[in-house]
């Protein structure tokens, strides 16, 4: 008897552990393809918003710095594309399109008027590089995965420089 209840608590350990590493595997598989979707729909919205400041903006600040970001984001995407090559991670989880939010904020965008499109471009990029700078630090600082650990930190500093850089805009205005 003593056996036999032996047995079935370590199948029940067993199975109680089985399902733990399940559960810990499912939990990061989450919280990588959570960033990578963010971290590439952040960055889709970065540069098609840009690319519109590029043809409707009037102001050259506004203009120099949606080229940066049409230029540094195509960088930063390449790099997402490779990082998550090398890591091992499912390519579906990058988007090829924006997420509802960031579309729905690039219609926006598109909508406004030529004359208020420089002031409603810089809110949004102020707002954009805000989240985006707290999803790369929190994710540098936090993340499951390593390689992409380290892609966060590497593209943190660029981040925060075109966060820093669009508030001085702002404040020209």
């Amino acid at each position: 008897m003593k056996v036999g209840s032996f047995l079935i608590k370590s199948v029940m350990i067993t199975i109680s552990l089985c399902l733990i590493a399940i559960y810990a595997a499912e939990a990061n598989t989450n919280k990588v393809k959570d960033f990578v979707e963010k971290a590439s729909s952040g960055n889709l919205f970065e540069i098609e918003s840009s690319k519109l400041a590029l043809t409707k903006s009037t102001n050259a600040d506004v203009k120099n710095f949606a080229q940066s970001m049409v230029d540094d984001h195509a960088i930063v995407g390449t790099d997402l594309e490779s990082t998550i090559s090398a890591a091992g991670v499912d390519k579906s989880f990058v988007r090829k399109t924006m997420d509802k939010q960031h579309m729905k904020l690039y219609d926006k965008l598109q909508k406004t008027s030529a004359q208020n499109f420089d002031k409603e471009y810089v809110k949004l990029q102020i707002d954009a590089h805000k989240d985006t700078v707290k999803l790369f630090k929190d994710y540098s600082e936090n993340g499951d995965d390593p390689t992409l650990k380290e892609f966060a930190t590497r593209n943190l500093p660029t981040l925060e420089q075109h966060e820093q850089r669009i508030k001085e805009i702002k404040d020209a205005m």
